[in-house]
């Protein structure tokens, strides 16, 4: 008997992107699936849309309060009844065979997640397959849990949710966190890989990913900033309480360079004004310096973390010139020709 699989999309006011997410799900070449769309207060149509889908008897529509995309997801985890389960945001789309070639190799496998790459877009209308702006690919590996788990705090598999396929059996247990807005999946992810026997990574692409303006992942904000770093620093406590049993000292840092360098970015980044509500963003960064150093980090992020110490006004100004910089001297972006091979994704 074919394993049925229970495809969950969390909905949020995203009405411009949204059929074309939905379609990739119901257009699957895989066609034994339970597909729950949760729609999370939108209010600009979207949950119209959602009811669309209904007449597709595969479609479950569940309507709720704005509670963030945590809630959202947990919902289609305790309706699930699948064997099988995937997630997909509602500006990304499948391709058409995503669902058929995980599960071949799941089933090859006998894994209890299966890791799939992915083609990223800049495009405010349809995806064209045939045009990424970036590929991210993974060569075909079998990795135990501690394997998957050194590869996850190195970068070389990603945290997202939406490029993976699961047995139901690691999510038993298992939530996002709904306090969270933001920066969830990191939260969650190295807990469900902790739960599976074994991992796989497979070849080609299977999600394409948009990046937009305005989408959770690109908001610059205090909260999301905070967010990030805290979900960083439960990470960086659990690989530190864990060595050398799961990981070494040169994993730690790698994270812990990672996790500072975008601290210190999104901390130059963030909105006129905005430094002030963030004191305790600066304070904790200031003390992972003084007790870890900063000789590992780049040396933009060394200059960066200075100016940060003893003259804080300052970053957001250079940071504006940098980025004006760059817009002045950067060839026109064309899109990727050559999959990347190996564990390649970058973590969010």
């Amino acid at each position: 008997m074919m394993p049925l699989v229970s495809v969950i999309v969390p909905v949020c006011n995203t009405l411009p992107y949204l059929r074309e997410a939905l379609d990739s799900v119901v257009r699957q070449t895989y066609r034994n699936l339970e597909i729950l769309i949760v729609d999370d207060g939108s209010t600009d149509g979207s949950g119209e849309v959602c009811d669309e889908y209904r007449k597709d008897p595969r479609v479950q529509v569940i309507h709720q309060s704005n509670m963030g995309p945590s809630a959202a997801r947990n919902v289609g985890l305790d309706r699930m009844t699948g064997d099988v389960v995937a997630f997909l945001d509602s500006d990304d789309a499948f391709y058409p065979d995503m669902v058929q070639t995980m599960l071949a190799v799941m089933e090859r496998s006998a894994a209890d997640i299966v890791i799939g790459g992915y083609a990223q877009f800049h495009a405010a209308g349809r995806m064209e397959a045939s045009r990424p702006s970036k590929l991210v690919g993974y060569r075909e590996e079998r990795m135990t849990s501690r394997d998957a788990l050194a590869a996850l705090v190195e970068a070389r598999i990603s945290h997202y949710a939406w490029n993976k396929l699961y047995s139901r059996e690691v999510w038993n247990g298992m939530r996002f966190p709904e306090e969270r807005r933001a920066y969830e999946d990191i939260f969650t992810l190295y807990k469900v890989f902790l739960k599976a026997g074994s991992i796989m990574t497979m070849p080609g692409r299977q999600v394409m990913r948009r990046i937009r303006p305005g989408s959770l992942s690109h908001i610059n904000s205090v909260k999301f900033t905070r967010d990030r770093m805290e979900a960083y620093e439960e990470l960086e406590l659990f690989v530190k309480d864990n060595i050398p049993r799961l990981f070494n000292e040169r994993q730690f840092l790698s994270l812990l360079k990672r996790d500072m360098s975008s601290c210190i970015s999104n901390w130059g980044h963030l909105p006129w004004g905005e430094q002030e509500e963030a004191v305790d963003i600066r304070k904790r960064l200031l003390e992972k310096g003084k007790t870890f150093g900063i000789g590992f980090l780049p040396v933009r992020s060394k200059i960066a973390y200075g100016i940060i110490r003893f003259c804080p006004f300052l970053l957001p100004c250079s940071c504006l010139a940098y980025s004006g910089f760059k817009k002045l001297v950067s060839p026109t972006r064309r899109p990727a020709s050559k999959e990347k091979q190996g564990h390649g994704a970058v973590a969010p």
